[in-house]
């Protein structure tokens, strides 16, 4: 360049600085990341339930194999029974992620009023409804979803074990490719999802508890059912309140699924019953009372004072 060519100018830095600051800030987004950096046990726990599980179907590995092969069945029914561990570690990851899910709750808006950060998160231009909206995310979408990944990954590699065990068994896998097993993957996942959303109300309760009991969420979010359950029982004689709060608790899966019995003593697989889920008066009632619980959060967060 010689002196008399003119020097370019340079980029003013007013120029690049609205370029950064017409980005979207995604309060909600931002508050989902936080919430997961502060509870690692959100995948950790289904995380570690799968590796125990598939660490003992890696021990069990070698009896099953001589167990199976002096079994007297049927190919198809052998294969039945060595491809039934992976189901029962779907439970076994899925009811970890519901017990991270219940204490979640109790303490997302709890501990964060007991050890007064929430003077901070206020301070921040984040409402007090995206925070609670955030905080219901993680059970109602995040949990189930990052459960399910895990669950299907771990039902796969079980899988796998048991098409080798069942081939040192002297058995060929043929007989498994008459199992249902694609059928009951879909079942998993649409289990997953309706037990979700009939447990919405529940997951708002613990968080409503959370944010207003100042001290033993636990005590308070399961005391009082129970306790109402008593009383009516003692003074009236009935157990309306009881059955409800236990039908809400395990009912989701009668209302998801339809099943019929195809003989004496037989009963035939479960069949997903969409309009008989959907359409209950039951599961709307309870996503309404979800939302209102939800609302109840909101305003308590917003005008109560830390514990």
């Amino acid at each position: 360049m010689t002196l008399a060519e003119p020097v370019p100018d340079a980029v003013p830095e007013t120029q690049a600085a609205p370029a950064a600051l017409a980005r979207p800030v995604r309060p909600f987004l931002w508050s989902v990341r936080r919430e997961l950096w502060e509870n690692r046990s959100i995948y950790v726990a289904p995380l570690i339930a799968a590796g125990v599980f598939l660490f003992g179907c890696l021990v069990s590995a070698r009896r099953v194999g001589p167990w199976l092969r002096h079994m007297e069945s049927s190919a198809q029914a052998r294969a039945a029974a060595a491809y039934a561990p992976p189901f029962f570690g779907d439970l076994v990851i899925l009811g970890t992620a519901l017990v991270v899910a219940v204490f979640y709750c109790l303490g997302a808006l709890h501990n964060e009023r007991r050890d007064r950060s929430i003077l901070f998160w206020k301070s921040l231009p984040v409402s007090d409804l995206t925070a609670v909206a955030a905080k219901a995310a993680i059970p109602l979408a995040v949990l189930p979803v990052v459960s399910l990944v895990i669950a299907l990954i771990t039902h796969l590699i079980v899988f796998g074990i048991d098409t080798a065990v069942l081939s040192t068994a002297g058995l060929t896998p043929q007989a498994a490719m008459q199992l249902p097993v694609l059928d009951q993957l879909g079942m998993l996942i649409y289990g997953v999802f309706t037990l979700t959303l009939w447990h919405a109300p529940a997951y708002a309760w613990f968080l409503l508890v959370g944010v207003w009991a100042r001290r033993a969420p636990f005590l308070w979010a399961f005391g009082l059912p129970i306790a109402a359950t008593i009383f009516e029982n003692v003074a009236f004689g009935t157990s309306v309140v009881g059955r409800f709060f236990w039908q809400r608790l395990t009912g989701g899966l009668d209302q998801a699924f339809n099943t019929t019995h195809g003989g004496p003593g037989t009963i035939t697989m479960p069949q997903i019953d969409l309009i008989g889920f959907f359409g209950n008066p039951g599961l709307w009632i309870g996503l309404v009372v979800a939302a209102a619980l939800l609302a109840g959060c909101v305003w308590l967060r917003r005008y109560r004072d830390p514990v």
